[in-house]
């Protein structure tokens, strides 16, 4: 196979593994719910996945010289997950403080990025791919035309990398969103906390009424951060195009505890003026 046999091959895959992402949160949640990282329906994971745990039984078997039995298969598709999807969900995390999938609810997880049962169903994968996914794939592409198969992998390359370039475009307006908000609040806190308290200055006195009455100045103060959101950064939101307002709402959640409750607050800014927007 050529590198652009391998290109489509992994477009093909990202796709089906989309369609089988979102069909599988309907049946979960109910709702329709897209998928994946990236702004079009695809989920590069799954095309990184069938590409690689094709490549790595070719090279094994050539090495061995003989070809691997089933269940070595999904071994090696079982542990190459977890090896792939680990570092993708750190460094995602990393990067843009958020995740686009969580694993804390099920059985033998590692820190809600792998699982047990997951892996064992990428390991169920595997085999589809070894066994199903590559023979037809091989067949498919000596039907083809080369010059095909060329062109649909340029242009397959210039489509995730616009794809790519506006999802992170969108996250990093996001980052800076949620930024300057919570700048722009913890400057303006020891103003909203007075007058929150009865017009005091004093940020002292300001906080012994706090203490004092928790509960009603909590309230309060709740009511003015949403005030604050709605004010300075919903026009913020409103300017973002459909597609980076998209690429946001499909992230799980965020990780940063420090901004843990403006992030989701913002992200609800975000799936309201979505739905104004339909």
């Amino acid at each position: 196979m050529t590198l652009s046999s391998f290109v489509v091959l992994f477009a093909l895959c990202s796709f089906a593994g989309w369609v089988y992402e979102s069909i599988h949160s309907v049946i979960r949640t109910g709702k329709w719910d897209r998928r994946g990282f990236l702004y079009g329906p695809i989920c590069p994971i799954y095309g990184v996945g069938v590409v690689g745990i094709t490549l790595i039984v070719k090279a094994i078997t050539d090495m061995v010289g003989t070809p691997l039995a089933w269940w070595q298969v999904f071994l090696v598709s079982f542990f190459g997950s977890m090896l792939l999807e680990y570092p993708t969900s750190y460094f995602l995390e990393k990067w843009f403080h958020a995740y686009w999938w969580d694993y804390s609810n099920v059985p033998l997880n590692v820190n809600g990025r792998i699982s047990v049962p997951t892996a064992a169903v990428f390991g169920a994968g595997g085999l589809l791919a070894i066994y199903g996914i590559y023979p037809l794939w091989l067949q498919l592409e000596a039907a083809v035309p080369a010059i095909a198969i060329e062109i649909a992998a340029y242009a397959i390359v210039v489509l995730i990398t616009v794809d790519a370039t506006l999802t992170v475009s969108a996250l990093t307006d996001f980052q800076k969103i949620v930024a300057n908000a919570d700048r722009d609040f913890n400057e303006r806190a020891g103003e909203i906390a007075a007058q929150v308290t009865g017009g005091q200055t004093a940020v002292s006195a300001a906080m012994d009424k706090l203490e004092k009455n928790a509960a009603e100045a909590g309230e309060a103060l709740e009511n003015r951060r949403d005030t604050f959101l709605r004010t300075h950064v919903q026009p913020r939101i409103d300017e973002m195009n459909a597609a980076q307002v998209r690429a946001l709402r499909r992230v799980h959640g965020f990780t940063d505890a420090r901004r843990s409750d403006m992030r989701d607050r913002v992200a609800e800014l975000v799936r309201a003026r979505a739905k104004r927007k339909k």
